[in-house]
């Protein structure tokens, strides 16, 4: 296994194989880690991005439909990517999902077409009926946060309506 990390000498972040780590120090702690590959598992694991990970395993349609209808618009307010968060949390149970990482989520991802969208949401059909409550309010409650509903926007609400009763 491999690790992505910032190398001080040469200033840079760089990819470093775990085996060949010699030494190890959690800055935070102090705490010398004896068994890297180990210690950092257990963070993962026990991370919010995990927890993004094992929902997104199980459902990710679940996870990549909502963030259709506030990107459509062209912007993804503050109100939305809260709303995302609260969605997020219901989905994984963990509390943690806040706004800043449905934020940084946002950073990389692309703005999925319609076409995606509704393959997507036909697949959240088969998902549970409480997933599929969730995820309606949550597509619902976006498009609320705005002034004008967008033509995107009510179409998706159409289908939404359409698949998902």
């Amino acid at each position: 296994p491999t690790l992505v990390a910032f190398c001080r000498l040469r200033n840079n972040n760089r990819t470093f194989r775990i085996s060949r780590i010699e030494n190890c120090v959690d800055e935070e702690s102090g705490e010398i880690i004896d068994n890297l590959y180990d210690y950092l598992h257990e963070r993962y694991s026990s991370s919010v991005d995990a927890s993004l990970d094992r929902a997104y395993n199980e459902a990710p349609d679940a996870i990549d439909s909502p963030f259709y209808i506030p990107k459509a618009d062209g912007q993804m307010r503050k109100p939305e990517r809260e709303i995302i968060a609260t969605f997020l949390q219901s989905l994984t149970g963990d509390d943690r999902v806040s706004e800043s990482v449905v934020q940084k989520m946002m950073a990389d991802w692309e703005v999925p077409s319609l076409r995606t969208f509704k393959v997507s949401v036909g697949k959240v059909g088969n998902l549970s009926n409480e997933i599929q409550s969730i995820f309606k309010q949550g597509a619902s409650d976006i498009v609320a946060t705005g002034k004008t509903v967008t033509a995107l926007e009510q179409e998706a609400l159409d289908y939404i309506a359409k698949r998902l009763g």
